[in-house]
């Protein structure tokens, strides 16, 4: 049976709006670790604490109606991606303001989506979208480790064949 690695998951929300939502849909402790923060200082300390380990890190960042909270979460999203790059984020907002929150964000979130009666299985559909990205890299890491180590074989195998056609001919 093959191991299955954790999930980290990061949840900041601050009106305490979606995360119990949250919390029963990843409820597996096997397969996700589930940390949910209504401090942004805390949400941030928590991912400069983990940032080294080899477990697919996902942050999830509400933002709400109001106006003012843009430039707040563009600020958390600096600290996110200065933090640690590996981080994938994503963005629920409020379905009117989605268009215009991803006008004023500097950075990218890798997903928004908008917070509506079907937030939840989109979230676990892209959460599981984000787990599959990051096993495939891994694998992908794998395979050309592989093909290195296979074709230097190939290569000092040519070399001794070679060798051995000029140190003894009478065998070829």
């Amino acid at each position: 049976m093959s191991k299955t690695d954790k999930t980290n998951i990061y949840c900041y929300d601050d009106h305490r709006s979606f995360s119990d939502e949250i919390k029963n849909r990843f409820s597996d402790p096997e397969r996700y670790s589930l940390f949910i923060y209504h401090n942004s200082d805390d949400f941030i300390n928590q991912i400069i604490k983990e940032r080294e380990n080899r477990f697919c890190n996902i942050a999830i960042i509400g933002v709400h109606e109001a106006g003012e909270d843009i430039p707040i979460v563009d600020q958390l999203m600096e600290k996110i991606r200065s933090a640690s790059n590996s981080i994938s984020v994503i963005m629920i907002c409020h379905p009117d303001k989605l268009g215009e929150i991803r006008k004023k964000m500097k950075l990218n979130a890798d997903s928004y989506i908008p917070n509506n009666s079907n937030l939840i299985l989109r979230l676990h559909n892209i959460v599981k979208k984000i787990i599959s990205e990051h096993h495939l890299s891994i694998f992908r890491k794998r395979r050309n480790l592989s093909l290195f180590v296979m074709a230097g074989f190939i290569f000092v195998a040519l070399l001794f064949a070679a060798l051995a056609y000029f140190i003894y001919p009478q065998y070829f």
